[in-house]
């Protein structure tokens, strides 16, 4: 039979893990009996009823514990009702306090009823407790300073360091915050994923927006990744030059893509993205990869708009509409073209065509050409068998304890070749090449196999000539890519002077290499195919020309260099009434100085050489103080090309940015930087997200939920704004 709570009498003792009879009844604590009713007062395992479930209508609402053990109807409270557990736990504590309090008052009463000496003597000794006095010391309030700074600090650390949420119910934790600030109070688990990433998204989403509101120029980025559990996601970074000319780099947004990754879908998800961070009209470029599907996702959108603005035009010429009709279809073709100048065109990522030139001039490697030789025909094969030949020792190699031991104790590490990066294959030649044949065949020694599989995998003289070669052939892309991958500094310059120097340096490979000479002219052949474009494109040549370290000196012929100036001049016009078109209330013109710089004698000029992938260019000479030719008074953009023409080329190792801030001769082409240089040559800085990605997801954090994950990335690649 039930009998009611009032029947019962329970407490919870100083432990808080135990219930004590009193008496011949039982009785819930006051913290407890907020929660629970007893059902069943059996010896060993009573029986209670969740009030709380009975409300909601569960299905099950009734739980057996223990006698001596509250934890199992707590851990109820704990994943069944979250809120309420923390509400109990408060009063729970300040119960504790509360006896705390009075078994000291009874025992200060007992101790002045006893003697007065004995009274004395207990007012002058500190109690134990005094010592310890983070219980009487009262926790920040939710909105005091430190509270929240604390928690924004909390946030940060667990997204960098790709901790999991879980972390701040950790006792060892709580100890650790306990011990370095004990007016803290460390939220639960539950009130930082539902509380606190909220909040902490909404201030980075309103930082951001600030910070592009004043733009007329953002360059985005795109990319999808799968996780381990083949669930995809999208991600976007946005790249501009603000007022200061400083490069920034911004995530956007990594979220779950659960949609067909068509064109149409990635194109709403866009479009989302672009409306929430209201730079919908700024976005110049978008940079993706070579997918068909984003190919077409930001192609559609412009396409589309030229048929609209067909059908506007041919409805205005019709003579059936009245005058107003005209007007206001009038007033919208003038939108539309200014629409159509302000939407972003696709640009193909650098580094997924040059990877492509790669993966191509590899796989031709086995085939054979038209019209080859004989002797050409052999050594293709030889280039072929050596590289199968390496990546079968490399796997070797590293599958036997007892080789990779022997080359470990020699400082030698092995790579294996990975297929999806193309610089895997170069690492894993160089390797190589650095162990040496004689120790490679040593280690190849170590392995046990028969002495037949043995002598297969070791490498002769000749095959070591290959390898050389090869490292020599793909050790110019490896340049080439890291000058044009950064996210910190300026990439889009560099793109023309690099395809120019990965021609010059193939054409030089072809006359020095004795075995592979038929892969850089191979590699020539792609280059021409697919990197060649770039040279004809308006941003990138624009962007080479307004780079001091570049400017017309990476173009050979002189009728060119003049043909550059002209579009040069033509592309910046343009650039200036986008920028204009964007921002309309601003019309007020940069201030410049007009000062020239004195000129400098012979004796302060020194001749700088250039190495490396740009040795095609001519020697930079370096001055104290530059001379420019030409009147400085003129100001009209044909006259500022000239001079900077004129100017002399400053030394590889110039910072672009923190150039054209200095400078203050060129207000027109320094807007014009101000509006292109922000611009990726690649999708790298998406990839690089996803890099974070993949330690957030990972093996023991499969099941995070996407949502927090979104947050969680958004802080991790924002930090500073937090």
């Amino acid at each position: 039979m039930n009998e009611s709570p009032q029947d019962m009498n329970w407490k919870i003792d100083s432990s808080h893990s135990a219930i004590e009879k009193r008496g011949n009844d039982n009785e819930f604590s006051e913290s407890l009996r907020l929660y629970y009713e007893l059902v069943d007062k059996d010896a060993r395992r009573p029986i209670v009823r969740c009030l709380l479930c009975v409300k909601k209508k569960a299905k099950n609402s009734e739980f057996r514990g223990l006698k001596n053990s509250l934890s199992n109807w707590e851990a109820h409270l704990s994943c069944k009702h979250p809120n309420d557990y923390r509400k109990y736990v408060e009063i729970k504590a300040e119960a504790v306090k509360a006896e705390a309090v009075k078994k000291s008052n009874d025992r200060d009463r007992f101790r002045a009823s006893t003697s007065k000496t004995h009274a004395i003597t207990a007012k002058s000794q500190p109690m134990i407790t005094e010592h310890f006095g983070s219980d009487n010391k009262r926790k920040y309030s939710k909105q005091h300073p430190k509270q929240r700074q604390i928690t924004r600090l909390l946030l940060k650390s667990v997204a960098c360091a790709s901790l999991p949420l879980s972390i701040v119910d950790k006792p060892s934790f709580r100890e650790l915050i306990e011990e370095l600030n004990d007016n803290y109070a460390i939220p639960h688990r539950q009130t930082i994923k539902e509380t606190h990433l909220p909040s902490s998204q909404k201030l980075i989403v309103n930082s951001i927006t600030a910070e592009m509101k004043d733009l007329t120029s953002v360059y985005v980025t795109v990319d999808i990744w799968t996780n381990r559990q083949m669930r995809s996601f999208i991600g976007f970074t946005a790249h501009f030059v603000d007022n200061d000319f400083e490069l920034k780099s911004r995530l956007l947004c990594c979220e779950h893509f659960a949609e067909r990754h068509t064109a149409v879908n990635i194109a709403n998800r866009y479009e989302d993205v672009v409306m929430r961070y209201q730079i919908d009209g700024k976005v110049r470029r978008i940079i993706s990869d070579n997918a068909s599907s984003m190919k077409k996702a930001f192609e559609l959108t412009l396409v589309d708009m030229k048929d609209l603005d067909q059908e506007v035009t041919e409805m205005t010429t019709h003579e059936d509409l009245d005058f107003s009709c005209k007007e206001n279809l009038q007033d919208a073709e003038t939108d539309l073209n200014t629409l159509l100048v302000l939407l972003p065109k696709r640009v193909s990522c650098f580094a997924h065509t040059m990877q492509l030139c790669i993966v191509h001039a590899m796989e031709d490697i086995k085939g054979k050409l038209p019209n080859e030789s004989e002797d050409e025909l052999s050594k293709r094969l030889v280039i072929h068998s050596t590289i199968t030949k390496v990546s079968k020792v490399a796997r070797t190699l590293r599958s036997s304890t007892a080789a990779s031991e022997f080359l470990r104790q020699r400082n030698i590490y092995i790579l294996t070749k990975n297929q999806t990066r193309w610089n895997s294959s170069l690492k894993m030649l160089r390797s190589f090449a650095r162990a040496g044949k004689d120790v490679l065949n040593a280690a190849i020694g170590e392995l046990s196999k028969t002495e037949k599989e043995k002598s297969t995998l070791t490498l002769s003289i000749s095959e070591l000539v290959v390898i050389t070669e090869l490292v020599d052939v793909l050790t110019p892309f490896e340049a080439a890519m890291s000058q044009v991958e950064g996210e910190s500094k300026v990439t889009i310059s560099n793109v023309c002077a690099v395809v120019i120097g990965l021609k010059k340096s193939m054409e030089e490979m072809i006359l020095k290499l004795h075995i592979c000479q038929i892969l850089p002219r191979i590699l020539l052949d792609q280059i021409n195919m697919r990197l060649n474009p770039y040279l004809n494109k308006e941003d990138f040549r624009l962007a080479t020309f307004l780079d001091p370290r570049f400017k017309a000196d990476w173009v050979e012929i002189e009728e060119e260099r003049a043909l550059l100036k002209e579009a040069s001049i033509q592309s910046t016009k343009e650039l200036l009434k986008r920028k204009a078109a964007i921002e309309v209330d601003n019309c007020e013109q940069p201030s410049f100085d007009h000062k020239l710089s004195s000129g400098s004698s012979d004796s302060d000029e020194k001749e700088i050489v250039n190495i490396g992938l740009f040795s095609f260019m001519p020697a930079t000479k370096s001055r104290k103080k530059r001379k420019i030719a030409a009147d400085a008074k003129k100001e009209n953009v044909e006259d500022e090309v000239d001079r900077y023409f004129a100017a002399e080329r400053e030394s590889m190792d110039c910072n672009v940015l923190t150039y054209w801030k200095n400078e203050n001769r060129f207000p027109h082409l320094k807007a014009a930087v101000g509006e292109l240089l922000g611009m990726t040559a690649t999708s790298a800085p998406s990839e690089r997200v996803f890099s974070h990605a993949g330690e957030l997801y990972s093996a023991k954090r499969a099941n995070l939920g996407v949502q927090t994950f979104a947050i969680l990335m958004l802080i991790r690649m924002n930090s500073d704004l937090i």
